[in-house]
């Protein structure tokens, strides 16, 4: 037991200095990994060392007991008595009938002898007697035998079809040896063999004693088994915590991230349970939080250039005003007195500058005073149908075609701005056309969820990559005499009816716009 406690005290120590460590490498989350060790150590050890100390007393004890002086030796006495009361009956005879041309069946059946026979050694081999029958056939003696004669040994058990027979040795010569055989009273055999079993445990128990017990290797032993046990348990807290602990950390680090104003970062840590959960929580809040961002920055941006349109809207007005009137009384001034041809042409001129600034200031007027979408469900199809008739005269020599999907569901908004939209794009598409090239609209059900797709697609010029990121930005245009506003409003009325837009375009092979509607 001192063996025992000496190591179980180093053991403590080493795990004292173990958590110590483990304390001053992380002291963030240190407390709680020591306490879940501490206490999945004290639910194994608890239990286990009081039954432990059952264990060790009770086995030491009742060997002890068992053990008791000379029980070996009266075990051995009483199977060597055994041995001698069996072969006493084949001893008495050869006693008595020591001459083998004296043996009859009459003194066999006396004795109880089923049979006698000799054997003799011969260059080292055993030959039996030629009519030694089945009893001998079932025994295979070699020329050891004489060896253990001389070792004091008389007799040996041969079974012979279930039944127990002695063998016990007569008259010996060097060359020749006697032999009786005959049955075995059962209950002997059955008290032989209990008494055999019996040495057997006492062996064990003795070996034990020895061993074990004598040598406390038993102490060792309990000793092993609490350290494995404490081990395990502190290797499934490590587990446990790690389990708990990483994903904490992970998410206080995401959560640190997104603090800064990062609201790109993502947690990777595998988790399960409610962690996973949690990680997928953060994840897709992050993902809100930037879609929300964007989504806020563009607003912005878009209140922006609608101030700056309101104000170029005003500012074009306010000049456009004086500037007709100053033309109007020229005409009238010149209608009475006759007009010269040079100004007739300069006032034609500035008439049709008068028109686009006219028409410019309209535009940004309408950019800078959009107005909030009135959501109602109404047929798509109808629609693109109205506007196919409305603009395939003015489109012309472009040929514009429609594809509608039958049996497609009610979308979602406001069917004059979304007519715009469509007006816009396919005007966009007919400008970047020659003559003849086609421009088809389509209709299907968007595969990812219950929506309406629409595809205005073309063959015309296409645009590149820098023309493509940059065709939304209000402002922004490759036309000579675009203002910049015509897809800047198609933005802005997706975005407020929650659709989105993709754009697909290569120089030189065209354009493919698709904007996804939500059903009504």
């Amino acid at each position: 037991m001192k063996l025992f406690l000496i190591w179980s005290s180093l053991a403590l120590a080493g795990f004292i200095i173990f958590f110590i460590r483990l304390r001053n490498r992380n002291a963030l989350y240190a407390r709680f990994r020591i306490r879940l060790n501490i206490i999945f150590i004290l639910f194994a050890l608890v239990p286990t060392i009081p039954a432990l100390f059952f264990i060790a007393q009770l086995l030491t004890q009742s060997t002890r007991v068992m053990l008791l002086p000379g029980l070996g030796d009266a075990l051995d006495a009483s199977l060597e008595t055994i041995r001698a009361q069996t072969e006493s009956c084949g001893t008495r005879f050869f006693e008595t009938f020591p001459n083998p041309r004296s043996w009859t069946g009459e003194h066999l059946a006396m004795y109880g002898i089923e049979s006698v026979f000799s054997l003799k050694k011969v260059n080292g081999r055993v030959v039996g007697p030629g009519d030694g029958g089945d009893l001998y056939a079932s025994w295979h003696p070699d020329a050891t035998i004489w060896q253990e004669i001389g070792q004091g040994r008389r007799s040996t058990m041969v079974t012979h079809r279930g039944t127990q027979y002695m063998f016990t040795y007569g008259p010996c010569t060097d060359t020749t040896l006697a032999v009786a055989a005959y049955a075995v009273d059962p209950g002997v055999i059955a008290t032989k063999d209990e008494i055999t079993r019996a040495i057997r445990v006492y062996s064990s128990l003795s070996l034990l004693k020895e061993t074990i017990i004598e040598k406390n290797i038993i102490w060792a032993l309990a000793f092993l088994f609490v350290l494995a046990l404490a081990l395990i348990a502190s290797s499934a807290a490590r587990r446990i915590a790690a389990g708990i602990s990483r994903p904490v950390q992970d998410l206080a680090a995401g959560m640190s991230r997104v603090a800064e104003g990062d609201l790109q970062v993502t947690v990777d840590t595998r988790a399960r349970d409610e962690f996973a959960y949690l990680i997928d929580r953060f994840n897709a809040m992050t993902r809100d939080l930037e879609t929300g961002r964007k989504k806020l920055l563009e607003a912005e941006r878009l209140a922006a250039w609608q101030q700056v349109a309101r104000q170029i809207s005003h500012e074009i007005k306010n000049s456009l005003t004086p500037i007709s009137l100053s033309v109007h009384r020229v005409r009238n001034h010149f209608r009475s007195a006759g007009m010269p041809a040079p100004v007739k042409e300069s006032l034609a001129t500035v008439e049709e500058e008068l028109k686009s600034l006219e028409l410019l200031a309209g535009e940004f007027s309408r950019f800078a005073k959009m107005p909030k979408p009135v959501m109602k469900p109404f047929d798509l199809n109808r629609l693109i149908e109205n506007v196919r008739e409305l603009l395939a005269p003015a489109v012309e020599p472009v040929v514009l075609t429609v594809r509608l999907s039958p049996g497609q569901p009610y979308v979602s908004g406001d069917r004059e701005q979304l007519k715009r939209v469509l007006i816009n794009l396919i005007k966009n598409s007919a400008e970047a056309s020659g003559p003849g090239s086609p421009v088809t609209v389509t209709t299907a059900a968007d595969p990812e969820g219950g929506g309406v797709l629409v595809t205005v697609s073309d063959r015309g010029s296409g645009m590149d990559e820098e023309t493509r990121t940059r065709m939304f930005d209000p402002y922004f245009t490759s036309k000579p005499r675009g203002t910049g506003l015509g897809l800047a409003i198609v933005s802005k009325i997706v975005q407020e009816h929650n659709a989105d837009i993709q754009v697909e375009s290569e120089p030189g092979r065209g354009t493919t716009v698709t904007l996804r509607l939500t059903s009504g």
